[in-house]
């Protein structure tokens, strides 16, 4: 683990202790966070000025909490947002969002899967994927699909560190595998 991401975690796990209980309120927090990390790539000119080392910490808190006063962010996720300018660590709030992420996922019960496909599933296509790929782990699957045009056909599907690879291009690879390995 990088030292950012376990500074991520440390943070993540900080806020998951200060947030309300009720899993709503957890998942209400997650989105305002969300939320503010996409306003900061539809706005760089703010990313920018919220990691110059050259600004204050108190101003730089300050012009969050303007930003996200103005945008309606929730006052623990303003306060939140505040710390990590001041402390020059705003760089670093995908990250924190990600561990975030990953603590209220395991709260309920689910888990992420990163799909692989050489086309975008269809509705019917993505529920019984994520329900076969849920009674595999025995937990709910959140499906992430990334379309990968190399596939071919088939998907790659990555839980963690389970890898399921049921795409050509993996079979391929296995075959040559199975073949040379006997050679």
């Amino acid at each position: 683990m990088t030292r950012t991401g376990t500074v991520a975690r440390r943070y993540a796990k900080a806020l998951w202790a200060l947030a309300p209980a009720p899993a709503g309120d957890r998942e209400a927090l997650g989105d305002e966070l969300e939320r503010f990390v996409e306003s900061l790539a539809v706005h760089p000119v703010l990313g920018e000025v919220l990691t110059r080392p050259w600004i204050k910490g108190s101003d730089k808190r300050a012009i969050v909490d303007a930003v996200a006063e103005r945008a309606g962010v929730l006052l623990l996720a303003r306060r939140f947002l505040g710390l990590l300018a001041e402390k020059n660590r705003i760089d670093i709030l995908t990250e924190i969002l990600s561990a975030y992420r990953v603590l209220l996922d395991e709260e309920a019960g689910r888990v992420r899967a990163e799909i692989r496909t050489a086309f975008p599933l269809g509705p019917g296509e993505r529920s019984r994927l994520a329900q076969g790929l849920g009674r595999a782990v025995g937990r709910t699957v959140m499906l992430e699909e990334v379309a990968d045009p190399e596939l071919l056909a088939g998907f790659r599907a990555q839980i963690g560190s389970l890898v399921l690879d049921t795409s050509v291009r993996g079979q391929i690879e296995s075959m040559r595998e199975r073949l040379t390995a006997r050679v």
